[in-house]
């Protein structure tokens, strides 16, 4: 009989699945979203408290997040989450991108406007926010 091994790639996939099961900020505002959206805002305010050292908060766990909630039309939630995302990580150019891509869905023109500014700060080769600055400026 031969020894089961599980291909690596899965094996680490696995583990990052359990992972994030356990303690991803991400999935646990995910899971309290179905809760609505108050519920959201108090667990936030729970594991920003930090009491559980196996919760951890993950850029692009997050970002993911908040474009599923963009997807659905969901504007206040998704907002929510991607200014979570800025304010957690507030050197990255791409949280302050997407924040500003859901500020303009949701018609905030001025915030989206900051939000790119602040992202080409930090990345001046981002052009999804160049383009976006043209055309809110031109409008």
């Amino acid at each position: 009989m031969q020894d089961f091994r599980p291909d690596p790639y899965f094996a680490s996939r696995l583990q990052a699945i359990r992972r994030m099961r356990g303690g991803s900020a991400a999935h646990a505002l995910s899971l309290s979203l179905k809760e609505g959206f108050p519920a959201a805002k108090a667990k936030l305010a729970d594991l920003e408290k930090g009491k559980n050292p196996q919760v951890y908060f993950d850029e692009r766990e997050i970002n993911t997040l908040g474009y599923r909630l963009l997807g659905q039309n969901r504007l206040d939630e998704a907002v929510f989450i991607f200014e979570l995302n800025a304010r957690r990580f507030p050197k990255s150019w791409n949280a302050l991108d997407s924040l500003g891509e859901a500020y303009l869905k949701a018609g905030r023109k001025k915030d989206a406007v900051r939000s790119f500014e602040e992202s080409l700060r930090l990345n001046p080769k981002n052009d999804n926010a160049k383009k976006l600055l043209e055309d809110l400026r031109r409008n």
